[in-house]
C-alpha cells in the first residue's frame, strides 16, 4: 500500500439473497494534498485505478461505475525560454468510493462468502506520485432474507455523485471546419439545470485525443454550446466520442454520461443566422429600390 492512501472494500448489505445484486465499493481514503484519478486521468501522468477480482463460483462483477471527478489545473513555471504550460487532469481527492455492482446467481447456497480484490492506483501531490497497491477483502452471508451493513448509507452517498444519463438533453457533436493537424468540434446540448458554465470530461482514447480546454461560444437559447480541439492518434478521425457533460452554477455541479455520434456539420449559431438574415433583407431591400425606380411615373386623371 502507498503511504498516502489507505484502500478498502465496502459492502451496502451484510446479508443478501441468491439472486440479488450487491452494491461493493472501494473506499480510498487520501491524505490532505493527495489525489488519485479518474477512468480518464487527463493530461501526463496520470493513471486510473484497477480493480481484479478474486470472486467465488456464482458471484460476477460489473464495470466500475465512476463518481463524477474534479478538474485540477496545474502550471508548470517558466523553464528558460520555454513559456508556462497547463495541465488538465481528473482527480478524487480526501475520500472517493469505486463502485461495482456484484451478481449473484440464483442456485448460490446459503452461507458466507468471501470476496476478495486487488486494487491498483497511483496517488500525486504536487511535485511526486507514488504508485499504490493492496489486497481488500469483505465477507457477505448468503440468506433468505437481506440486511443491510454498516456501510450503506457511504455507498448510498457516492451513488448520488454518479453522473446521470444524458438521455432527453439532445446531447450532440459535430465538426467545426476542414481537417487539419488538429480538427475543431462543437459539443453542444440543452441545459438541465439552470446553469449556464457548462464543461465536457472526455473519456480517454487510443485513437484520438481531446483537448480538455473547453471554450463557450454562442448557441441557442437554453443550450451550452462549447469548442475544444481534437487530435488525431491514429488513421481516422472518430465518429464517436462519450464523457461526462458538466453544468456549473454557484458551486454546484451537475454531470451527465453521454455517448455522441460526430457529425460532419456544426450547427448553426445565432449569430450566424442574424448575419445571413441582414444580408438577405438588404438584397431585398436594394432589389425593391431599383424596380421602384425603374417604373414609369403614374399618369395624371
Amino acid at each position: 500500500m502507498a503511504a498516502h492512501t489507505q484502500a478498502r472494500l465496502v459492502l451496502d448489505v451484510s446479508t443478501a439473497k441468491p439472486g440479488d445484486t450487491v452494491m461493493a465499493g472501494i473506499h480510498f481514503h487520501m491524505d490532505p494534498g493527495w489525489h488519485t484519478y479518474w477512468r480518464n486521468p487527463g493530461q501526463e501522468g496520470g493513471l486510473p485505478p484497477t480493480i481484479t477480482w478474486q470472486l467465488p463460483s456464482g458471484v460476477t462483477a460489473g464495470k466500475i461505475q465512476w463518481p463524477v471527478p474534479d478538474k485540477l489545473k496545474s502550471v508548470d513555471p517558466d523553464i528558460g525560454t520555454q513559456p508556462k504550460t497547463e495541465t488538465i487532469n481528473y482527480i478524487y481527492s480526501k475520500d472517493v468510493v469505486l463502485l461495482v455492482p456484484l451478481q449473484l446467481a440464483k442456485e448460490l447456497s446459503p452461507g458466507p462468502i468471501n470476496l476478495k480484490a486487488r486494487v491498483t492506483w497511483l496517488e500525486c501531490a504536487e511535485r511526486q506520485c507514488v504508485p499504490g497497491r493492496t489486497e481488500v477483502q469483505a465477507s457477505l452471508d448468503v440468506g433468505n432474507e437481506a440486511q443491510l451493513s454498516p456501510e450503506k448509507a457511504l455507498v448510498e452517498t457516492w451513488q448520488k455523485r454518479l453522473p446521470k444519463s444524458a438521455d432527453g438533453l439532445q446531447a450532440r457533436a459535430s465538426w467545426d471546419g476542414a481537417a487539419g493537424t488538429n480538427r475543431l468540434l462543437i459539443i453542444e446540448w440543452t441545459r438541465a439545470t439552470v446553469a449556464k458554465e457548462g464543461d465536457f470530461y472526455p473519456d480517454k482514447s487510443e485513437e484520438f485525443e481531446i483537448h480538455p480546454e473547453m471554450k463557450k461560444v454562442p448557441g441557442v437559447a437554453g443550450k451550452i454550446r462549447l469548442r475544444t480541439e481534437v487530435k488525431k492518434l491514429g488513421t481516422a478521425w472518430p465518429g464517436q466520442i462519450s464523457g461526462l457533460l458538466i453544468e456549473q452554477s454557484a458551486g454546484a455541479t451537475s454531470a451527465y454520461d453521454a455517448t455522441l455520434t460526430v457529425e460532419d456539420k456544426a450547427p448553426t449559431t445565432p449569430a450566424t443566422t442574424s448575419v445571413a438574415q441582414v444580408h438577405l433583407a438588404q438584397s431585398c431591400s436594394s432589389a425593391k429600390v431599383a424596380s421602384a425606380t425603374s417604373l414609369p411615373p403614374p399618369s395624371a386623371v
